[in-house]
C-alpha cells in the first residue's frame, strides 16, 4: 500500500522491462495527472511500473506497482495492481 503523507505535490513514474532496472519515465507529474500512455514497448515483454506518491512532508512514499504485457494488436494484459493507477 502506498505511503501517505501531507501535501501531495505529485508523482514519479518508473518502468522496468523484463529483468532491466527501473528507469524514470517522467519528471514530477502533477497531482492532477490521471493517466500516462507508454509508447515504444515490445510485444510480449512484461513491463513493471512503479508509481511513487511525492508528499511535501515525507518526500517519496512507498510505490504502487502494476504489470502490463503488450500484444501485437496494441492491447496489453494487466495483472492486479497493488494500488490503482493507470500506466
Amino acid at each position: 500500500m502506498p505511503a501517505s503523507g501531507t501535501g501531495l505535490i505529485g508523482y514519479h513514474l518508473y518502468r522496468r522491462a523484463a529483468s532491466d532496472t527501473f528507469m524514470a519515465l517522467t519528471g514530477l507529474l502533477s497531482p492532477n495527472v490521471t493517466g500516462y500512455r507508454d509508447r515504444g514497448l515490445l510485444n510480449g515483454v512484461t513491463n513493471t511500473y512503479r508509481l511513487y506518491y511525492v508528499f511535501a512532508d515525507i518526500g517519496e512514499g512507498a510505490p504502487a506497482e502494476d504489470i502490463a504485457t503488450p500484444d501485437a494488436r496494441g492491447r496489453g494484459s494487466r495483472t492486479r495492481a497493488a494500488a490503482p493507477f493507470t500506466a
